[in-house]
């Protein structure tokens, strides 16, 4: 604006075009403090202000604690806000059952999103998320309940989050200048500038609204401003009016947006980019500043707080005892709490993952944003940095993107996270993640041949094998041209390839969701990563394998010997959890197995073994034995629920603390199962010598053997 002079502004002359937000056509965007770190100070501020006020007696025990949201967004806000909440009042038993989330939109529509996101379907039925009428211009809040439309009266304080919604209610653009008071004629401003004439497109202002504080205010910077913009927040003045009337055993509101807390902020903002903003129909920051004094004509008390140069945040708390000292309390709290860093830590989190930081750095910066989906996206920019960072701390990285999944809303047009989390959580073994992330991802945003060739290596990598070819052609279906998909086929192709039909071939669980498939090197890395308890290969007698590399040589060489039958043990969530084999000499078999150290005590071996053994009794083996050391107590728990049975039949040292054990397949029962173990040994040429019964001398062999196969098992 131009400098205008007095005389181009008659006293008295008023306008009617005056600078109103625009309605919105749809659902307005999620506001500027939208992240699980500052849902996180919000929640602690609610709690910590109903604590108080319970422990003054301001609480009636029988009445919900109410949360009246007027800027819910596009619904991530509200889902946000609903787990933080859900998570602190489980410490807060007489809390939580009486915990109401009112979402409010000044129409029907723009409240879609609480029936459109399958995520808030379970609080809306459970009566704690209620969706709620309210145009602050036209009336009261209206809680739309399953029963009718009831209108809202708190009969507890209560919680109001306002977040940006004071910039998106009606706001005036005024100007002080030489004492006066201006507004100006946005119209004929548009059309005046590019003849110079600015100035005439200002006016007097016309009648305020608020009371004898704003007016008040408005002397105020008539008599220290000059040439300095003054928004007037009139629908926000009119909607804390009708919330102190309705609220009247108290309430807390909590607003965060671009705007004023001082005359001197407005001092130091350019006119010309208020009336720029109001030209264009852009919301303008709010007066937190003249919102104060309004504030404290109703007898409530304030804290404005500059949480960043863009971001300024009110704490107003009204009709309840030493309101000041409280919203102190509050207000240094949510200062204090670092609310407003999440960019800060997205852009520390691009730098560390680019730097190659450690793991525990980028868990470190996760951790402190609450796993906000935007700082790990910014760890994604440097993809191979971070999966070697998850390689590193696997089940630390599992856990931390549960968490990033649970603080994000799929919704169509928004983030594509489930491309990015998916990848990220296979390389950490949660498998069962990355589906959920590529089922829901696709729910949302439509199934494209990247999301269906990543799910199908998922179903390959859990013992899914027809599951996962199925999945690879709708992948080329889609897109014959994909380059993961087709990559994603040809590893299904090969691996398929070493399959007969015959011992060679996946084996289901016909409830659980667990398979055994044929061994081969595409397993060494989850075998490397489950066999890290250096007591599997030990109660195992397996050789000690240090490296992935290992472990894939090791895997050539003992699926190539003859009769070996070597199983991945494969659960749908998980993928590998262990091994089982049979080494097979004719109608007799050797059985030995182990699970994985993140598996143990699941009960899977029980059943592996079980898959195992009714499938070489289909293929004819008639006996089976097997061995363990005496005091690994799970695995032969383990082996008897499978039907093994001990022989009386002991090993002399260096042998003598393992028990043998013997299974029957078949219907002929007959025979000695010790003296047939002894001559299997005798077979087989095996280095161990066996104590029999008195009256009969000890058999043994004195043969090379072969040192290290798979005789007995852990569990």
């Amino acid at each position: 604006m131009k400098n205008p002079t007095r005389r181009n502004h008659p006293a008295g002359a008023a306008t009617n075009h005056s600078c109103s937000a625009a309605r919105p056509a749809a659902a307005p965007a999620d506001p500027p403090l939208c992240g699980p770190l500052a849902a996180a100070a919000w929640a602690d501020a609610i709690v910590a202000f109903w604590k108080e006020a319970g422990a003054r007696g301001e609480l009636d025990a029988d009445g919900p604690l109410d949360i009246l949201d007027l800027a819910p967004g596009r619904g991530l806000p509200v889902w946000l806000m609903l787990q933080a909440l859900a998570q602190r009042m489980e410490g807060l038993p007489a809390f939580g059952p009486r915990l109401r989330y009112l979402a409010a939109a000044p129409r029907r529509g723009l409240l879609s999103f609480l029936h459109n996101q399958p995520e808030l379907h379970a609080w809306l039925a459970a009566g704690i998320l209620v969706p709620v009428l309210w145009d602050p211009e036209r009336g009261d809040p209206c809680l739309l309940l399953r029963a009718g439309r009831q209108a809202w009266r708190p009969v507890n304080p209560a919680a109001v989050l306002a977040q940006d919604r004071w910039r998106i209610l009606p706001q005036r653009l005024l100007a002080v200048h030489y004492g006066a008071l201006l507004e100006p004629d946005l119209a004929l401003l548009a059309r005046a500038r590019p003849a110079g004439g600015e100035s005439d497109a200002w006016r007097s202002a016309g009648r305020l609204p608020g009371g004898a504080a704003v007016a008040q205010a408005i002397r105020s910077y008539q008599a220290h401003c000059n040439s300095v913009p003054i928004p007037m927040p009139g629908g926000a003045l009119g909607a804390i009016d009708r919330i102190a009337a309705v609220a009247g055993r108290g309430y807390l509101v909590l607003a965060a947006a671009p705007g004023f807390t001082t005359e001197r902020d407005m001092r130091l903002c350019p006119v010309g980019d208020l009336v720029d903003a109001a030209a264009a129909h852009r919301p303008l920051p709010v007066n937190f500043h003249l919102l104060a004094q309004h504030y404290r004509n109703l007898g409530a008390a304030t804290r404005e707080l500059s949480l960043r140069s863009d971001l300024a945040l009110q704490v107003a708390l009204g009709a309840l005892p030493e309101p000041a000292e409280r919203v102190a309390r509050i207000a240094g709290a949510l200062a204090a709490s670092g609310m407003a860093e999440a960019e800060g830590l997205a852009d520390a989190m691009r730098i560390a993952a680019a730097s190659g930081a450690p793991a525990q750095t980028l868990l470190a910066l996760l951790a402190r944003s609450v796993h906000d989906p935007q700082v790990f996206q910014a760890a994604c920019q440097a993809m191979p940095a971070l999966h070697t960072a998850i390689a590193c701390r696997r089940e630390s990285w599992s856990q931390a993107l549960e968490q990033v999944w649970r603080h994000h809303l799929p919704e169509p047009g928004g983030p594509l996270l489930h491309r990015q989390l998916a990848p990220a959580a296979m390389r950490a073994g949660n498998w069962e993640l990355a589906r959920c992330a590529l089922r829901r991802g696709m729910e949302a945003h439509g199934t494209h041949a990247v999301d269906l060739a990543h799910l199908a290596w998922i179903e390959m990598r859990t013992g899914r094998m027809a599951l996962a070819e199925e999945t690879a052609r709708r992948a080329l279906a889609r897109d014959p041209d994909d380059r993961t998909a087709r990559e994603v086929m040809a590893r299904l192709e090969q691996r398929l390839a070493g399959w007969d039909g015959a011992w060679r071939t996946a084996i289901l669980h016909p409830d659980l969701p667990l398979a055994l498939e044929p061994l081969d090197d595409s397993h060494a890395p989850a075998f490397h990563h489950q066999y890290r308890d250096r007591q599997i290969g030990i109660m195992a007698g397996l050789p000690p394998l240090e490296s992935e590399e290992e472990v894939r040589r090791w895997i050539v060489q003992h699926t190539a010997e003859p009769g070996r039958q070597a199983y991945a043990v494969m659960h749908g969530d998980f993928g590998f959890v262990g091994y089982a084999c049979l080494t097979v000499t004719g109608d007799q078999a050797y059985f030995c197995f182990w699970i994985g150290a993140d598996f143990q005590g699941m009960r899977l071996a029980a059943e592996a073994g079980r898959m195992l053994c009714r499938t070489a009794r289909e293929h004819g083996v008639a006996t089976i034995f097997t061995s363990a050391y005496d005091d690994n107590t799970r695995s032969i728990k383990s082996l008897e629920r499978i039907g093994f049975q001990a022989l009386a039949l002991r090993a002399l040292a260096p042998e003598h603390d393992r028990r043998f054990l013997c299974m029957r397949t078949g219907e002929h029962q007959d025979g000695d199962p010790a003296a047939e173990l002894v001559a299997y040994y005798q077979r087989e040429n095996l280095p161990i010598t066996f104590a029999l019964p008195a009256g009969q001398a000890s058999i043994g062999q004195d043969g090379a053997g072969q040192g290290g196969t798979c005789l007995t098992c852990a569990q």
